[in-house]
Order: C-alpha cells, then sequence, then structure tokens
C-alpha cells in the first residue's frame, strides 16, 4: 500500500501482508509489469497530472492486470448538495471556517477531467457511478473505473 501519508493507510488483515510506504502515484519504485491489480482511491482528484499517474499505473500493470479508481462526481449536482447539507455544516461545527475552500484546494480535478485523461490511455475502461447508475455523473456521488490492460 502507498500514500504520502502512510500513517493513514489500514493495517493488514488476516494473512495477507502488506507494505506501507510513501511514494507519488506519477514515479512508482516498481518494475514494470509487476503488479496484478491497481487500486486507487481518492486519489486522482488530488494530482495535478493525472495523466502521468494513470501511465505509471499501467506501467507497472501486469498484462492480465486491471485498475480500480475511485471517482467523485465534481462538480456535480448531487454531491455539492450532499456537501452543502451534511458535510460542511459538520466539518462547521468541528472549528473549520470554510470547508468547501479547504476541499476544493485538495480537489483539484474533475470528473469530466479525470474520465476523459481515462479514456485516452485506454478503450478497454469499464465505468459505474453510484447510487444511481443509470443517471448522468452528475446526479451521482461517485464513480468506479475499471481499466483492464
Amino acid at each position: 500500500m502507498t500514500d504520502l501519508r502512510p500513517e493513514n493507510l489500514p493495517e493488514s488483515r488476516g494473512k495477507a501482508i502488506s507494505n506501507k510506504e510513501k511514494v507519488p502515484a506519477e514515479l512508482l519504485p516498481y518494475p514494470s509489469n509487476y503488479f496484478d491489480r491497481v487500486i486507487a482511491t481518492c486519489l486522482i482528484a488530488h494530482i495535478a497530472e493525472p495523466e502521468k499517474a494513470l501511465q505509471e499505473w499501467l506501467r507497472v500493470l501486469k498484462d492480465s492486470g486491471d485498475i480500480t479508481i475511485y471517482v467523485p462526481c465534481e462538480p456535480g449536482i448531487l454531491l455539492r448538495l450532499l456537501q452543502n447539507l451534511v458535510t460542511n455544516p459538520k466539518k462547521r461545527s468541528q472549528g473549520v471556517e470554510n470547508p468547501a475552500i479547504i476541499h476544493y484546494r485538495d480537489h483539484i480535478q474533475t470528473y469530466l477531467r479525470i474520465k476523459l485523461e481515462i479514456l485516452e490511455v485506454s478503450k478497454r475502461v469499464v465505468v459505474r457511478r453510484y447510487p444511481f447508475p443509470f443517471l448522468s455523473w452528475n446526479f451521482n456521488l461517485w464513480a468506479v473505473f475499471k481499466i483492464y490492460k
């Protein structure tokens, strides 16, 4: 498992053994064709150059592997509504003055940019939006992209 804050990574469960490392998503210190699967949760929206991270993830992925990417549907209507009704008031009650500006300083990529970057690096992509897969991204909270090499 890698993260810019490895102390925030969950502990290993059961028999799984995991190493925790701090590495940049755009420059992984692993050999090509090394991993069966790459999972990126709550990450790609924070990356200044998501196309570099995507290329790097494909590089370390085995030919039979896949990449799973969680992407918030920002700036979608449903997500902004949830933030304004639930998340932002909760953060304000915890002493955060302007939670929206903090959020958008961290989430520098939009759903549409990320989707286009993913489709640029691979045509073998399946996407599912949640909680309403039959509606547009604008009326969903997040999407999961699965890229097949």
